[in-house]
């Protein structure tokens, strides 16, 4: 206790005598404190990775979800695109679909065969961007059974120049045309 003050310690020292905590026993050296317990720089240090470190964790799960969702669009993208061609497409195998009728049911009137063969000018350009489109690529990648419609719609697309020769000769019926095209479209 300190003369000057009743009830409290003196907490000064001589110069060379080792310091003393509250207890009155002289303070361990920093590197007998152990780890946890050690400098208040070390405690400061900790105190700022452990939060750093959770925080390169969650940064490193969120770029793995962005990573997964830009697959996930990579491989979404090319049937977008394909499917823009295909309605594009079956818009214009319709309106063929149609004219031929026309021209079915009035036994080839010219008027008719005019209005066949502008709409085939309109389809054919249509078909040859869907054509390139699904050639373009390996669709098992993406989806087998996508693939395995493709082929099969690919087939029944080989027939459109058959078709259109029937059609041209009057060979065929309007039931037999809607059949054939509506095939193709659905």
């Amino acid at each position: 206790m300190s003369e000057n003050n009743p009830g409290h310690e003196d907490h000064r020292t001589e110069p060379g005598a080792p310091r003393q905590s509250g207890g009155g026993k002289p303070d361990r050296p920093a590197s007998k404190r152990g780890f946890l317990l050690g400098s208040v720089r070390q405690r400061i240090i900790l105190g700022g990775v452990v939060p750093l470190l959770g925080l390169v964790v969650l940064c490193a799960f969120i770029v793995s979800e962005r990573l997964a969702v830009v697959e996930r669009i990579e491989r979404l993208l090319p049937m977008a695109e394909l499917s823009v061609d295909a309605s594009a497409l079956i818009h214009e195998l319709q309106k063929e679909r149609g004219s031929s009728v026309g021209l079915l049911s009035s036994s080839g009137a010219a008027d008719f065969r005019a209005l066949v063969g502008n709409q085939r000018k309109l389809t054919d350009p249509k078909l040859i961007l869907y054509r390139a489109r699904v050639e373009a690529r390996d669709w098992t990648e993406i989806d087998p059974q996508l693939d395995r419609l493709l082929r099969d719609v690919s087939r029944a697309l080989d027939g459109v120049g058959v078709h259109r020769g029937r059609v041209d000769a009057l060979g065929t019926t309007v039931p037999q045309n809607v059949t054939y095209y509506t095939g193709i479209i659905e």
